[in-house]
């Protein structure tokens, strides 16, 4: 079948998503591409979740299964699946209307192709603009460049059904990380990875949205980097794409943890942040160096900010102390 005709399979995996779920499966359904099947597989959600689905009736497929987790239930969208393509959108997020179609038109001067993968936009709820991930082409050698990072967003990736079949689908064993494994394993397994620069997929951030809990982060992206070291044990390129890919999943570990002190110090808990900073490189002494070399690179800049923020307020509160004075002269 050529790829302009192909049935594209889109996957809404749901916990207690309820609150966003209809407006990912407009945004499925929506889809100037003309031949799109829905899938929502609800993962156990106690919210809501089941009378969202149902109101779309016959133009989607509704799965329940107890909790597994995301890649359990993004494994079971895929074996109920029947298109050629395959494209995962999570519950709480929504695509364009020319995703797909972007996508499919690459795939059609494609044949080789397995991923497509695109950009992607994170907004608010009110869909202000929060920041852009713009395509980022892969080298040839896809599977050394993965190891240093995970460079999609999940939805902004289209995938042909029968590679995710023979690889074996998701890991059910990684609560998250599931899709960059996934990543490393259809390049590691000689797979082509083709860039869709028109393809952007949208991320909505919120309140909760973004996990703080950057030491179990931290551990899910080792396990990541642990699980995939097996597959060239004795190559010194794999040795050094993981050691950056290490550096790298610190820094975004750093980010987690700075995020996660400040939301601390505006509830007046910055004490209780600090605590937990410590206590997590004490349980991860790798994850601890890694932290301390990001605070001391961003000393520096630090520095640089901290004498006009300190020095501007000690020169307000001396002006305001002064007044009095400066009245009664002018008297």
């Amino acid at each position: 079948m050529s790829s302009s005709k192909a049935l594209v399979s889109i996957i809404i995996p749901c916990y207690n998503q309820g609150a966003f779920l209809g407006e990912a499966i407009e945004s499925a359904l929506g889809q100037t591409y003309p031949r799109v099947e829905v899938i929502v597989v609800d993962d156990g959600s106690t919210d809501h979740t089941a009378a969202v689905a149902v109101r779309f009736g016959e133009r989607i497929r509704y799965r329940y299964q107890e909790n597994g987790g995301v890649a359990s239930a993004r494994n079971r969208g895929v074996r109920e699946s029947h298109g050629e393509f395959v494209l995962f959108l999570d519950a709480d997020d929504f695509l364009p209307a020319d995703l797909v179609e972007c996508h499919m038109a690459v795939a059609a001067a494609s044949p080789t192709g397995t991923v497509f993968h695109g950009g992607s936009r994170e907004v608010d709820t009110g869909g202000r603009l929060l920041h852009e991930t713009p395509v980022e082409p892969l080298p040839a050698d896809a599977f050394h460049a993965l190891l240093t990072h995970n460079p999609f967003s999940i939805h902004s990736v289209m995938i042909r059904r029968s590679a995710l079949v023979a690889i074996g689908l998701l890991d059910v064993n990684l609560r998250s990380c599931e899709d960059w494994d996934l990543w490393i394993r259809l390049a590691a397994a000689g797979y082509e990875f083709v860039p869709v620069a028109a393809a952007v997929a949208i991320y909505r951030r919120y309140a909760g949205s973004k996990s703080t809990r950057y030491e179990w982060t931290w551990r899910l992206g080792m396990a990541v980097l642990a699980k995939n070291r097996g597959i060239h044990p004795d190559c010194s390129r794999c040795r050094r794409s993981i050691a950056r890919g290490v550096r790298n999943w610190g820094n975004w570990c750093f980010d987690i943890m700075t995020e996660d002190l400040a939301a601390h110090r505006r509830r007046g808990e910055t004490w209780a942040g600090v605590v937990k900073v410590v206590r997590a490189a004490n349980r991860e002494p790798q994850l601890g160096r890694l932290l301390a070399r990001g605070a001391l690179d961003r000393l520096p800049r630090m520095a640089l900010r901290l004498p006009r923020r300190v020095l501007g307020k000690a020169y307000r509160r001396l002006e305001r102390a002064l007044a009095p004075r400066r009245a009664a002269l002018g008297r």
